[in-house]
This record gives structure tokens, sequence and C-alpha cells, in this order.
């Protein structure tokens, strides 16, 4: 009789427990505000991190793929530019340093414009990179600012008649309203 009643006791509890995980699943928590500051402080120390902590994960591979493509395009400036330049040098300059374009018949003038060119690639590169680096910081930011903004799906916006009052006279216009619901 004893072992009857516990196993009752114990598939009652059963059944308990198994309602109320049932029931907690439905309950969905709301995550707290995120902190501006914070993301941005993030975003600082990694790119990309401030994005995490607000749980915006597709801007990520965005902002890895500017930095990314801002050291592709120094980088291969930064060839162009060394070769460009020990041709002048080579030429110019000290003659015991080989020159990789020698073959080619490149005046003095366009060599100075290939350097100017190249230099000026690799700046616009660095530009670049620091461009993406600072706007994810500040988007970051703004993101954390946004995280708790209340956008309601149901926003009405009513166009009517109105009355302006104005130096003890009633003027007819036109009013907006907008409405959140």
């Amino acid at each position: 009789m004893k072992l009857t009643t516990l196993i009752l006791i114990f598939l009652s509890s059963i059944s308990a427990f198994a309602q109320e995980t049932e029931s907690s699943v439905v309950v969905k928590k709301e995550r707290a505000p995120a902190k501006p500051k914070l993301a941005s402080a993030l975003s600082a120390i990694l790119p990309g991190a401030g994005q995490a902590y607000n749980r915006s994960f597709w801007k990520m591979p965005l902002i890895y793929a500017g930095i990314g493509t801002g050291i592709y395009f120094y980088n291969e400036s930064r060839k162009e530019y060394k070769i460009y330049s020990d041709s002048y040098v080579a030429r110019y300059g000290d003659m015991s340093v080989a020159d990789p374009l020698a073959g080619e018949n490149l005046s003095e003038s366009f060599l100075l414009n290939e350097l100017e060119v190249y230099r000026k690639q690799q700046e616009w590169a660095i530009i670049g990179m620091t461009a993406v680096y600072v706007i994810q910081i500040v988007e970051a930011a703004v993101d954390a600012h946004l995280s708790s903004f209340d956008v309601s799906e149901d926003l009405s916006l009513r166009i009517g008649p109105s009355a302006v009052f104005a130096q003890n006279n009633i003027h007819p216009g036109i009013g907006l309203r907008l409405q959140l619901k």
C-alpha cells in the first residue's frame, strides 16, 4: 500500500514538472536594453564586437569585408609602389639596386607619376579602413541606443480638419495626428 502511494506521488510530481517546463517554454524573456558606451568600447577594442553585443550578427561580415578590402588594396598598392620605387632608384640613384623594370623603356616622369599614383592609393586604402572602423563604432552606439526604442505594429496617421485659434479668431486648417496603439 505504501509503495503504490509513493508511485502515485512520484508520477504526479513528474506530470506537474512536465507542465511547469511546458509553460516556461512559452514565456519569452525580454532582454535588457543595451548600453551604448559598452557597445562602443567593445567595437573600439575589436571591430564587430559591439555589433555582436547588440545581437546584430549580420553586420559583422560587412565590417570585416570593408576592413579586409582596405588591407588588400593597401598591400597591392604597396607592392606596385615598391616595384616603381626600386626601378626609379636603380635608374636615377643607386646603381647597385636591381631594376625590376629593366627591360622596359620608362621615363623618369612616368616613374615619378606611378609612384605618386600608388602612394595616393595607399593613403585612400588607409582612409577607407579608418572610415569603416570609425563608422562601426558609431553604428554600435546608435544601435544600442535604439535597442529600447518601441516600434509598435499598429501606427496610424489621421489627417482631418482642424481649427487653429489665433488672436481671438478661429482659422480652419488640416491636422495630422499620429496614433500609436
